[in-house]
């Protein structure tokens, strides 16, 4: 019987992967500090343009590692 190395890391591509968590982290902060109106505390954070930001950054994080998950000839 043949077994198939089930490691997810081997076969990610690390340098995009650290670019695309980069310009996400610097994206986002520079969105937040656009949008910044003072030092009181928002309670409508999710509902600001940051917020949805955050939002849209997880679930394309977990999108992503959902097709890291599929097997290759699934796709074929």
């Amino acid at each position: 019987m043949k077994y198939r190395n089930l490691s997810i890391w081997r076969n990610i591509d690390k340098p995009l992967l650290i670019m695309y968590l980069l310009l996400s982290v610097i994206g986002y902060f520079i969105m937040y500090s656009s949008t910044f109106k003072g030092l009181h505390i928002q309670s409508d954070f999710w509902s600001a343009n940051y917020g949805k930001q955050l939002i849209w950054i997880i679930i394309t994080l977990f999108a992503g590692f959902f097709i890291l998950l599929l097997d290759g000839s699934f796709i074929k």
